[in-house]
């Protein structure tokens, strides 16, 4: 039984396809021939490419002397790539396939006959292979991340924390990199997801005239309420970020990102876990009423608290007496400054100088003071 027979009797009843047309099965045979050839011919030229490019990086490395380097490379891309792809499908087909069977399967038709398979197997083959390309493409996604992988998994303390969090340097160097990327691509992930799932929903319902049912609002409502979290890692990770920062005078943490701009990413993480709270709480109450509060909450606390709070802070607070505010923020980036450079180990002595000019040494220099008019009673003077 083939993979479209599957999804023909999760859409209908058991409605029978419609039957052959004689005589077209010997043109259909070579159509499908002819679009195998054409495929493997776009898919040979790609992988010739890709090849090309490879053996060249291959023949450069090795040159050098860094074969293993670029092996170490080329197999964290190949593992990333496949492991990204599969990640993906995992997360998509099984909510395509539920959104499948959670959707009515009676009500009357819009299509008249066998109109309704037809119109079902064109989306089949539609939505798989628009699945396959956004697979491969969360893949590449994943592969292109490859040294920002390898640097968290050999990640190595540097013995050196900052003031504002406590954490390690290397935390900044080595892991915030990683999480910002892994928040970034799950959420494109359930994205998407939700999308494809509402289109299988909305299609569904189109098709059969059927009524929002709570198994849908719900594995909707699970959906979004996994990328209100998302989005309140985000946040989280942003409170990190302030250690970036360029709102003030130098680089790093100011007195606004500290006092204002921290707390304000505090309270969207937890309004944005609130929100993903309500959207599961709605599977039981009146949907559109707690989805549209939900939306409304996190976008007016985003507003307020991620963009006017933080500025009437610096504009009335830290504008009128900068020096004041920032003093302390100043003092930590030089401190900061000096221990990359490594000014920090620099020793400080005192040596005794003396002022006035021995005889001895002007009568040793007494060619090169002579040569300027007044020249002993000038440097006496002066010294």
């Amino acid at each position: 039984m083939s993979f479209f027979s599957d999804l023909d009797k999760i859409w209908s009843q058991g409605s029978k396809p419609p039957p052959k047309q004689p005589g077209g099965s010997g043109r259909r045979g070579w159509e499908k021939r002819w679009l195998i050839i054409s495929g493997g011919v776009i898919l040979f030229f790609i992988a010739l490419s890709i090849w090309r490019g490879i053996y060249t990086e291959w023949l450069w490395f090795g040159s050098l002397g860094f074969s293993s380097v670029y092996t170490t490379i080329l197999t964290t891309r190949v593992w990333l790539f496949f492991a990204g792809a599969l990640i993906f499908l995992a997360l998509l087909m099984p909510n395509l396939f539920l959104a499948r069977r959670l959707s009515p399967i009676s009500g009357d038709t819009v299509f008249i006959g066998q109109g309704l398979v037809v119109v079902r197997r064109v989306l089949d083959i539609g939505i798989l292979g628009v699945v396959i390309f956004l697979g491969i493409i969360f893949g590449m996604v994943a592969s292109s991340q490859w040294e920002t992988i390898l640097r968290f998994s050999h990640a190595a303390n540097f013995g050196v924390s900052e003031p504002l969090l406590g954490r390690d340097v290397a935390f900044y160097v080595f892991n915030l990199p990683f999480y910002h990327f892994l928040q970034g691509w799950l959420m494109w992930a359930v994205v998407i997801t939700l999308i494809f799932t509402a289109v299988i929903y909305g299609l569904n319902l189109g098709f059969r005239r059927s009524a929002f049912t709570t198994a849908i609002k719900g594995h909707l409502s699970v959906l979004g309420a996994v990328i209100f979290f998302l989005i309140g890692w985000s946040y989280w990770l942003n409170i990190f970020d302030l250690v970036f920062s360029d709102r003030g005078v130098i680089f790093g943490a100011g007195f606004t990102d500290v006092h204002a701009q921290w707390l304000a990413w505090k309270i969207i993480v937890v309004i944005s876990v609130i929100c993903g709270l309500l959207l599961l709480v709605s599977i039981f109450r009146p949907w559109r009423h707690w989805l549209l509060t939900s939306i409304g909450l996190w976008i007016v606390s985003v507003i307020i608290f991620g963009s006017i709070y933080p500025a009437i802070i610096q504009r009335f607070q830290v504008e009128p007496s900068e020096l004041a505010r920032e003093r302390p923020y100043i003092e930590r980036n030089i401190q900061a400054t000096r221990l990359a450079f490594g000014l920090d180990k620099i020793e400080v002595r005192d040596i005794p100088v003396e002022l006035a000019l021995r005889g001895q040494l002007t009568t040793d220099n007494n060619v090169y003071v002579g040569k300027f008019p007044g020249k002993s009673q000038l440097a006496d003077k002066r010294i």
